[in-house]
């Protein structure tokens, strides 16, 4: 898939993507950065272009992301439960 096609998806689909792990949110952040970094010249668009802090967040997203995921296999187990009258 190349950069200029993350750019054209939906959030929705770049969101059901990253969640099932075939995109990470640092793919999508470098992609849309590019494509600013490619067509704001002509279009002046971006006033104040902060990729440090994107990448930043982009990273942060996907460690969010992996706890999540680790989280719930933990507690997806079935585990020995003792109820008591």
């Amino acid at each position: 898939m190349s950069t200029t096609d993350m750019c054209f998806m939906t959030a929705t689909e770049l969101a059901r993507r990253i969640r099932a792990k075939e995109l990470s949110a640092r793919e999508v952040m470098e992609a849309h950065l590019t494509q600013i970094e490619r067509v704001n010249p002509t279009v002046n668009a971006i006033v104040t272009l902060l990729p440090e802090r994107a990448m930043a967040g982009a990273r942060a997203a996907d460690e969010a992301l992996a706890m999540v995921l680790l989280w719930a296999h933990y507690t997806a187990c079935p585990s020995p439960t003792r109820i008591s009258s």
